[in-house]
């Protein structure tokens, strides 16, 4: 990257979603201060109109400090699905999108019955999670937490499904970064307009992914004995598919050295 480039800098890529995942950990902690709360050495939170107000204004140097290191880990924990789908990039072939193309694949059986086979996985996590919740004293709807659990199970599922078409299939994998090298040593200017146009794109797909951990994570604290450990179990289960991205590039890497 040139010294010139100044607005590809991470610092700049990652400000927008570090502000807003500053705030929405900070509603977090609002809306949960016995376990949340603790983490930004939070006072105990009034029940009154404006308690929130006032530990807003009580905010010190430490305590912003603090939020915006938390608000910068939210958003790259939130990140996690763009790195995998950057990896499994090269599967993603629009060149023949066609809509009506699209809707005539889906009067396909096959293809219904795939959908049908992708869905079991989150329809079984939203049934445990609805036994989970009848067993514990649930403070809001049923169909929002049974929701927000299938969205981020299909979420989850998909990008499984990813990682491992790009470890199953590294050899497409290796030889799209084969010439994907060779082409880049030959149109630097290509290179840098594509890249533009996707890295703005991916600044604003880690703030919706922040809204969406930030839901779960909301949705989570709403049952009763919730605790920290809890929470660093959803982030665990948020972070899974991210972390299998090391076997894809270590698969990478073993081809590459051709051993």
């Amino acid at each position: 990257m040139g010294d010139n480039r100044w607005w590809e800098l991470y610092i700049l890529r990652y400000s927008m979603g570090t502000i807003i995942g500053a705030f929405l950990f900070y509603f977090l902690c609002l809306e949960y201060p016995e376990v949340v709360g603790r983490l930004l050495l939070l006072d105990s939170i009034t029940d009154s109109p404006d308690g929130n107000l006032k530990e807003l204004a009580n905010l010190d140097t430490i305590k912003l400090i603090f939020l915006a290191m938390y608000g910068l880990v939210f958003c790259y924990i939130a990140s996690t699905p763009i790195l995998v789908m950057h990896s499994a990039r090269m599967f993603f072939n629009m060149n023949d999108f066609r809509l009506n193309d699209v809707l005539n694949e889906y009067k396909n059986c096959d293809k219904w019955l795939n959908i049908i086979k992708f869905l079991i996985f989150p329809i079984m996590v939203s049934i445990a999670a609805g036994e989970l919740i009848l067993k514990c004293k649930y403070q809001s709807s049923y169909l929002e937490f049974i929701t927000c659990f299938f969205v981020v199970s299909i979420l989850i599922e998909y990008q499984i499904l990813l990682v491992y078409k790009t470890i199953s299939r590294n050899s497409e994998v290796y030889n799209f970064y084969k010439a994907l090298s060779k082409a880049r040593d030959s149109k630097s200017n290509m290179i840098e307009s594509y890249r533009h146009l996707r890295e703005h794109g991916n600044a604003f797909a880690i703030v919706i992914c922040e809204f969406f951990l930030g839901a779960l994570l909301f949705q989570v604290g709403k049952m009763e004995g919730v605790t920290i450990s809890i929470y660093a179990i959803a982030v665990v289960i948020w972070l899974f598919p991210a972390a299998l991205v090391w076997l894809s590039g270590s698969a990478i890497e073993r081809r590459f050295s051709c051993y």
